[in-house]
């Protein structure tokens, strides 16, 4: 079963968690990696069992640990052009990191 679970919401970070009980993804991260693992298992969420990233924007309040889950995690970032290119322009991102983007065809 699926389900969401609003990890942090406002202007000091975002994150949300989005999957089943064995396997999801975060949207945003913008609180520490440390905060976000503690969520994460206050809420029985495995961490291994996320394997990627979505990013909604650059604001640091969506992507303060992004840099350090993906390298710590080994986990794939998602996002639009313009946040992918903000997000490697500000070095929130590893060159190692998958980075995919996302974008309706026109």
């Amino acid at each position: 079963m699926a389900k969401v679970v609003p990890l942090f919401s406002g202007s000091k970070g975002n994150c949300y968690y989005i999957g089943s009980g064995n396997e999801g993804v975060l949207v945003d991260a913008g609180r520490s990696c440390k905060q976000i693992e503690q969520a994460l298992a206050l809420n029985s969420v495995d961490i291994s069992n996320i394997h990627a990233v979505f990013v909604t924007h650059e604001h640091i309040d969506h992507c303060s640990a992004l840099r350090v889950l993906a390298k710590k995690y080994k986990l794939d970032v998602y996002a639009s052009k313009g946040t992918m290119d903000a997000l490697i322009n500000s070095h929130k991102v590893e060159s190692e990191t998958k980075l995919h983007i996302i974008e309706r065809e026109a």
